[in-house]
């Protein structure tokens, strides 16, 4: 939708307005409701974006994956770790093509050491994880290809 393209090249701070009156118009899609998420995380809003991602429906695994990785940092800024760490650990164990590069490792790292779980911790540390060069966002919050 060429509205999800002028919400994506929109200045971050101007986002929530035009995402509002997309709704309100009733041309909000998938991706404009990833992007949002994406931008409430970026901009210290995780209520606001821990909110999008409870009406959240992706259109396919990656978008899902991606959407799930912010939830779980989300969780991790309003102190939610041990709900965070299942996040993350979902996510390890179904990411199979490591299209989240070290993400979700990253993730269940800061929760293992903020639980006193350092054991844990160093099991995942090291670990043989894919190439961290990897784009995760926005690429795939807009629907594109990395």
């Amino acid at each position: 939708m060429p509205y999800d393209a002028f919400l994506a090249w929109s200045p971050m701070e101007n986002r929530e307005g035009i995402f509002k009156l997309m709704q309100e118009i009733g041309i909000s899609s998938s991706h404009s409701v990833a992007l949002m998420i994406q931008t409430y995380f970026e901009l210290g809003s995780y209520q606001e974006s821990s909110r999008l991602i409870l009406e959240f429906v992706p259109i396919d695994d990656d978008q899902r994956m991606i959407v799930k990785l912010f939830e779980g940092y989300c969780k991790i800024e309003l102190n939610s770790l041990e709900e965070a760490k299942s996040n993350f650990q979902s996510l390890i164990e179904s990411d199979l093509t490591h299209s989240l590069g070290y993400a979700q490792y990253f993730g269940a790292i800061i929760c293992y050491i903020g639980l006193g779980e350092f054991e844990k911790a160093k099991k995942h540390y090291g670990k043989d994880q894919p190439n961290p060069a990897c784009d995760i966002v926005p690429v795939f919050a807009v629907g594109g290809e990395s």
